[in-house]
């Protein structure tokens, strides 16, 4: 009998603690502690981060990334901490503001993957728990203008590059402007990257001191161009000066390859290319036309845009048909010179077998030298 009483006590027992009378605590996210003075039990709840995103994008050239919005359902104090791929390129303050401690630079950025995406793990104690979370900081590019090299059959110096904002306003009273260095560099700042044309004014050519008094190179900026070393080219100005034509008719029509950028290669950069080369010969022959068309019939530098040189060269091109593509092809330049109009002489059909002639003659005896 006193075996099944003291098997009888251990089996209520055991029911009453699997029923949950024992009192045992559930799932909770709080943590109980004994106070050994007193021997009560006191529960602390664990502190949260409440950031609604764990991406942020920031732009570069600041230290500011984000704030931490982090709680604690009992009121103690927060401490924060940084780890992670890239935390250590972040400080953290006692309210939970992150900041790079390095101004951010989107040329050069400094996290582990060297791609402007930042990760970092937020870490956040109430002295007792800690919760963490991990976040990232994406720096963006700040547009602030224009660089690049103004070529006119070579590099041109000396030339007051500005940002037109009104169509064919030029330079003239503008204060924002630059002068191209020796070889026809320049970098010009700009508030906003809003549409307008570059264009570049005068200048000179530092091998053979020839200046340029008329001369007006331009790039439309309509599509994005940002972090890009521009070349504005007679090229360029072909394209900007006829809404009809594009940078891809003029490759077409030219011969130019399909993979040279007019508005970004440098043909000068690489002589050992065709393609490079072919494009630097046609910058050539585009400077010789234009400055003998001007000089033939100067009117055209004053007139409306539809009568401007580079237009009619542009517009004889874009309605070019055929195979062939040589600036220089007598066809090309007769046609171009019959439908041109000139303002002060009557183009009679000797002047325009000995102008056509002349001028495709002297085209096609253009080469560069590789040196």
């Amino acid at each position: 009998m006193h075996l099944l009483k003291v098997f009888s006590f251990f089996l209520i027992n055991l029911l009453l603690i699997s029923c949950g009378g024992g009192g045992g605590s559930g799932g909770s996210s709080d943590t109980s502690y004994s106070n050994n003075s007193t021997g009560n039990t006191t529960s602390n709840s664990m502190p949260s981060i409440n950031n609604s995103t764990e991406i942020y994008e920031v732009n570069e050239n600041q230290t500011t990334a984000f704030s931490v919005n982090a709680d604690d359902p009992d009121g103690d104090s927060l401490t924060f901490s940084l780890s992670g791929d890239d935390g250590s390129l972040f400080s953290i303050s006692g309210s939970g503001v992150v900041n790079f401690i390095e101004v951010s630079d989107y040329d050069n950025p400094s996290d582990i993957n060297a791609d402007n995406s930042y990760q970092l793990t937020v870490s956040v104690s109430d002295g007792t728990a800690t919760v963490s979370k991990d976040f990232t900081v994406v720096v963006n590019n700040v547009f602030d203008g224009f660089s690049g090299q103004i070529i006119y059959g070579n590099k041109v110096q000396g030339a007051t590059v500005c940002f037109e904002s009104i169509l064919d306003s030029g330079c003239d009273g503008i204060v924002n402007s630059v002068t191209s260095a020796q070889d026809g560099t320049f970098s010009l700042e700009v508030s906003d990257s809003t549409e307008g044309t570059l264009v570049a004014q005068g200048g000179f050519d530092p091998s053979t001191n020839q200046n340029f008094d008329s001369l007006s190179v331009r790039m439309s900026l309509k599509d994005p161009v940002r972090d890009e070393s521009l070349v504005v080219s007679p090229l360029s100005t072909l394209v900007e000066k006829n809404q009809n034509s594009s940078y891809q008719g003029i490759k077409e029509h030219l011969g130019i390859d399909n993979t040279f950028m007019i508005r970004f290669n440098d043909p000068y950069s690489n002589l050992d290319s065709a393609a490079f080369k072919k494009v630097a010969k046609i910058d050539n022959q585009l400077f010789i036309l234009i400055e003998a068309l001007k000089s033939i019939d100067p009117k055209e530098t004053e007139d409306v845009l539809t009568d401007s040189v580079e237009y009619k060269i542009s517009n004889a091109l874009t309605n070019r048909t055929g195979s062939e593509t040589s600036l220089g092809d007598t066809t090309f330049i007769k046609k171009m010179i019959e439908s041109w109009g000139f303002d002060n002489f009557t183009l009679t059909n000797a002047i325009l077998e000995n102008l056509s002639a002349g001028l495709s003659s002297y085209l096609q005896k253009i080469y560069i030298d590789e040196v």
